[in-house]
């Protein structure tokens, strides 16, 4: 009982930091842009691109594949909320709503660690470079200063099921909502 506490107490100390940084070292958050990469999971790879679009009253984020939109999904830039989430034939929402709304979460520094006992957030120079909980790690890398902001222009993510290596193309014009 007593280490359940320790550990709550630990992540809502880590949360309460994070929350202090306007991003809380997360350089993803508030932006719009676009990336490529392969989505590998049951010993398939699968070339993806991702689109992200930050406005005031939502985050939302299209996946798209060789046969046309994968997913789509939405949440609260203020706490992570989903707002929206479809699949497809190739994702079902289930799938999408499981793996897909915790990506998002954990590269803007929204959570997506529900169900963690404990989430470690590695720093460096005030850049996440990663932050992990069991079995799901995401990772930040290859920072560069696209416009006015140093931004990762590589993710990686690894879990259980799946691993996904994205990189940066480009900013996105998100225009005012």
């Amino acid at each position: 009982m007593k280490r359940k506490i320790a550990l709550a107490a630990a992540i809502l100390f880590a949360a309460a930091l994070s929350l202090a940084l306007p991003d809380g070292g997360y350089a993803l958050r508030g932006k719009s842009y676009m990336q490529r990469g392969v989505l590998s999971a049951g010993g398939a790879d699968m070339p993806i691109t991702v689109y992200v679009l930050s406005g005031d009253s939502s985050i939302s984020m299209a996946i798209e594949g060789e046969a046309g939109v994968l997913a789509k999904v939405a949440v609260s830039p203020l706490d992570g909320r989903e707002l929206s989430c479809s699949g497809s034939t190739a994702l079902p929402e289930k799938i999408v709503r499981k793996f897909a709304l915790r990506d998002l979460r954990a590269a803007m520094g929204l959570g997506g660690f529900e169900n963690a006992e404990a989430v470690f957030v590695e720093k460096y120079g005030g850049r996440t470079i990663s932050a992990s909980s069991d079995e799901y790690k995401i990772e930040f890398s290859e920072y560069k200063k696209i416009g006015e902001t140093e931004i990762p222009t590589r993710l990686k993510i690894s879990c259980e099921s799946y691993s996904l290596s994205l990189d940066f193309i480009s900013p996105l014009n998100a225009g005012k909502k």
